[in-house]
């Protein structure tokens, strides 16, 4: 999609923007992992003032989002992160499951083979997509993911190759106005995204010092890809550029590339559901219905059948809210903005800074009051940046 954000936003403001909402993204994810360090520094301190033993690491539960939601801001902070995450992830894959239902039924047409629709494939591959929310360990689908990352990588240099030939600095459009600045900043939002994997990452570091470089590199590198395929898609494409790229291309190979994409695409949706379930829906379920484990007497078994029936079910229904998303609102570009707009500044642009307000409130950590200030006013734009483009995309779809 974002081609078409970035014919939306013009050559100009378009690049100046995602490189602002690269270096955002970097700031935030070091907050993210200075407020870690602090609440780990915290219950350190606290556990030898009172000469308690020094818990383990995985009692602090502060390795995942929503853990150190929990630690900072309470049960509130938790459900708020939890709930979040698992909205992000589910619309995510709802975004995947039009993706790929509009792909193949177009490559299936365009070989004569008319009795293929978009809601078939839709919910066909629901289907197959509901086996993974029952994953606890994705480790077995490695080789899978690597073949989805050699497969996009492919259909990217497909599209370039395709796109290229009809490029012109001419198709690049200058102004823009502010309602089209709004769409282009929730879909690079969006492609930044990644605030879930932060923790996990930094903390399993051998040099945790060297995070910082890395993540710096990482997002370097992808800015760098991001600006150089949007502006030569939508150079090329122009005014006609699609919410869906592969909307604007045609032939063979394309169509062929299309079912391609679409595959390596479904490879990531159980990375997509694991994530969702494990840091968002399962410390959900732990709040409400109590432990896993079945001790005790019959009616202790009969509850903890009861527990594991109902874990079951709202893990299927993750699935079926993204397929019944996705054929309510068939809609990629829509999707992608709503998750960029509303989840991802939320848990990217609201929470950390919201943590660090909160954590500097303690005498321990000695902060300037300029880096306070300066925090304050990046939580005050993170609510209005997701007020703003929430509505935005809401009434674009809905009431316009």
């Amino acid at each position: 999609a974002l081609p078409h954000a970035m014919q939306l936003a013009g050559c100009v403001f378009g690049p100046a923007l995602m490189l602002l909402i690269a270096l955002y993204t970097m700031h935030v994810n070091l907050l993210l992992v200075e407020c870690h360090r602090m609440v780990v520094f915290t219950d350190t301190a606290a556990t030898s003032n009172t000469h308690r033993p020094e818990p383990s690491p995985s009692s602090y539960a502060q390795t995942t989002f929503s853990g150190l939601c929990e630690a900072v801001l309470g049960r509130p902070g938790k459900i708020v992160g939890a709930v979040n995450l698992l909205l992000m992830q589910v619309f995510a894959c709802a975004a995947f499951f039009t993706f790929v239902g509009r792909n193949l039924t177009a490559a299936m047409h365009s070989w004569g083979f008319e009795i293929v629709d978009f809601r078939t494939v839709v919910i066909l591959f629901g289907i197959l997509a509901s086996g993974s929310t029952l994953l606890t360990d994705i480790g077995f689908l490695k080789t899978t993911f690597i073949f989805g990352n050699i497969a996009v990588l492919i259909s990217l240099i497909t599209i370039m190759t395709y796109a290229i030939p009809s490029f012109s600095f001419e198709n690049l459009p200058v102004e823009t106005t502010l309602p089209q600045l709004t769409v282009f900043f929730s879909m690079s939002v969006y492609t930044f995204n990644g605030i879930g994997e932060v923790l996990p990452i930094s903390s399993s570091m051998e040099d945790t010092a060297k995070y910082p470089k890395v993540l710096a590199c990482s997002i370097g590198m992808l800015y760098l890809v991001y600006l150089v395929f949007a502006l030569a898609v939508s150079g090329s494409f122009g005014g006609k550029t699609q919410g869906m790229v592969f909307d604007n291309l045609e032939g063979p190979v394309v169509a062929f590339v299309k079912i391609f994409h679409s595959l390596a695409v479904l490879c990531t949706i159980p990375l997509k559901y694991f994530s969702g379930i494990k840091d968002g829906l399962v410390p959900l379920l732990d709040m409400m219905l109590g432990p896993r484990e079945c001790v005790g007497t019959s009616v202790d078994q009969v509850n903890c059948s009861l527990n594991a029936t109902i874990r079951l079910g709202t893990r299927l229904a993750t699935v079926v809210v993204s397929v019944a998303t996705a054929l309510l609102v068939p809609d990629f570009a829509f999707l992608v903005a709503l998750i960029g707009g509303f989840c991802v500044t939320i848990v990217a642009f609201i929470l950390p800074p919201l943590m660090f307000f909160v954590l500097s409130l303690d005498p321990r950590h000695k902060f300037s009051a300029l880096r306070q200030l300066l925090n304050g006013l990046i939580l005050a734009l993170g609510v209005c940046i997701c007020v703003v483009l929430t509505t935005k995309n809401l009434k674009d779809k809905f009431f316009t």
